[in-house]
């Protein structure tokens, strides 16, 4: 038997009960991959699945000029 699909206002209700599960056991976290905007952090997270997270920093120096570009890239 297919599994129905759930409703969006259940998939937003469980992701903040996640959310809220994961805040709770690590309220202390935080993203260590360095950037000053979106579109930096979208760049180092690709980079970030190739290599470390402190490599990734030494590399994407280099790319702080970086903004969201004006145009849709996909």
């Amino acid at each position: 038997m297919p599994k129905r699909k759930e409703s969006l206002e259940k998939q937003r209700a469980r992701a903040v009960a996640i959310y809220d599960r994961l805040y709770q056991r690590y309220p202390d976290v935080r993203c260590t991959l360095d950037r000053k905007n979106a579109f930096q952090l979208l760049i180092a997270t690709i980079l970030a699945a190739q290599c470390t997270d402190a490599r990734v920093n030494i590399v994407t120096v280099s790319y702080t000029h970086l903004t969201l570009p004006t145009k849709r890239i996909v």
